[in-house]
């Protein structure tokens, strides 16, 4: 992981899940299996099926032009899931903190079903300012 080329956050994030998943695997836990899993399962089972690699876009083509958009569909959920799994946006939450830090008091508007925890929001009839 040190050596990776990746951001110090996304080392982090990749150490906590080394260290979650060995810890699971000793304590004997038994966990849904992960998307990453699953997609690495469905493209080896395509390949055995085919002979040989297929990437996504091709599988999903296939299966569109043979009537199976809802299942081209679900493939690329499962993609897109595991794209987001493997290189997770570390960085948002200190982004969108910085993004938010920086607008003047009272500029942020929202739907009054939206809930924050910062004791420097304050929300009343829909608005959210922050001060």
């Amino acid at each position: 992981i040190d050596n990776a080329k990746a951001s110090s956050c996304e080392k982090k994030f990749l150490r906590q899940r080394l260290v979650e998943s060995v810890a699971e695997q000793i304590a004997g836990g038994h966990h849904e299996t992960s998307i990453l899993t699953l997609c690495q399962e469905l493209m080896h089972e395509v390949a055995a099926i085919a002979g040989k690699h297929v990437g996504v876009s091709r599988l999903r083509g296939l299966l569109r032009a043979h009537g199976f958009d809802t299942l081209s569909r679900r493939i690329s959920d499962l993609a897109r899931g595991r794209r987001m799994a493997a290189h997770p946006d570390v960085a948002i939450v200190l982004d969108v903190a910085q993004a938010l830090k920086g607008l003047p008091c009272g500029a942020v508007l929202g739907e009054p079903t939206v809930e924050l925890d910062s004791s420097d929001a304050m929300e009343s009839d829909g608005e959210i300012c922050f001060c």
